[in-house]
This record gives C-alpha cells, sequence and structure tokens, in this order.
C-alpha cells in the first residue's frame, strides 16, 4: 500500500516533518537494533504506536486550561506552558526476567508500549499557550487526575501518566509504506 497523494498546496506548512526515504531508513535502522532481541522472528519486532486523536485531545484541553503550577514542598506559583507530550516506551507486563540475554521476546506476551505525558516548559510569558522554546528544557507534568469510566468518574491513585496506545504490529496495517 502506498502513501495517498495529497495536495501539497491544501496543506499548511508543516515542521518537524520527514522525507518518506528518511523515515524508511530509521525503521530499517531501528528493525536491525531490534533483531538483537527477536532473534528470528522480525515480524514480532514492534513497529509503531496507535495513538487516537480522541485521546490527545484531553492533553491539548489541559494544555489550554493549565497555566502554573505549585512545586511540591512549596507555596510558589510557577506559571507554566504545556508544550508537548513525552512518549516512553514500556513493557506492561512486569515479569521482566524474561528478558536477559539470549531469550527472545515474544511480542505477543511482551508489547513494547508507549505511555504519554504532557510536557511544560517555566513561561514568563504565558498569554501564548503551548509555545514551545526548544532552547529551555522540558518537564514531565505528572499530578493527580479524575480517572474516568463508561459507568462513573471516580477519583483514585490516577495521574497525568496516559496509557492510550495500541501496539503494531498486534492492532495495525501489516502492508503500509513504513512497516
Amino acid at each position: 500500500m502506498s502513501i495517498p497523494k495529497l495536495d501539497p498546496l491544501k496543506l499548511p506548512p508543516q515542521t518537524g516533518v520527514l522525507t518518506t526515504a528518511d523515515a524508511k531508513q530509521r525503521m530499517v535502522n531501528f528493525k536491525k537494533l531490534m533483531l538483537n532481541f527477536y532473534k528470528d522472528e522480525s515480524g514480532k519486532i514492534p513497529r509503531g504506536t496507535f495513538i487516537p486523536l480522541d485521546d490527545l485531545s484531553q492533553i491539548v484541553s489541559m494544555a489550554k486550561t493549565i497555566t502554573s503550577i505549585t512545586e511540591a514542598g512549596t507555596t510558589l506559583v510557577q506559571p507554566i506552558n504545556i508544550v508537548g507530550v513525552r512518549a516512553y516506551f514500556t513493557f506492561p507486563l512486569p515479569e521482566l526476567e524474561v528478558l536477559g540475554p539470549g531469550n527472545k521476546i515474544d511480542a505477543e506476551d511482551y508489547p513494547v508500549d508507549l505511555i504519554l505525558v504532557p510536557v511544560y516548559q517555566h513561561q514568563k510569558d504565558t498569554s501564548v499557550p503551548g509555545v514551545w522554546d526548544k532552547n529551555e528544557l522540558t518537564y514531565d507534568l505528572v499530578a493527580p487526575v479524575t480517572a474516568k469510566t463508561k459507568s462513573t468518574e471516580i477519583v483514585d491513585e490516577k495521574s497525568s501518566i496516559y496509557d492510550i496506545t495500541q501496539p503494531c504490529p498486534k492492532l495495525c496495517d501489516t502492508d503500509k509504506t513504513l512497516y
């Protein structure tokens, strides 16, 4: 399957983009590295993660709502801008001893997953939310949140760390350009 042809004049100018050739080369490099762990089972190498737009919109909504934080242990209110999201690779299951040298990883049992965390920067000017300054440090925003279920909202030990992704190859089209 090829990438759909879109008229570039109908898209606004984009930043942080790659050519298809560069993206393919990065995938080749990743697959070569991961073969050290997956041995002869290259079809089980994680290729990517699906992130639903509805879930990303929760983080975008947070960015529009939260403009300051109080650092733990202080009463000092710090103005912030939520400027993005950081994705961390994880293995959802705790039995990490199977990942020792010479052991193969079974992607069905141990899918590489992503967790997402909103990221902020301390800002002098918060009048324009979401503006990222590449020369300033970014910080994970880990804060208590209300967990929402289909039937009710509950408050418990949840935080602003989102586990909303679905691994690929398990749940994706394997006949695509970057697979």
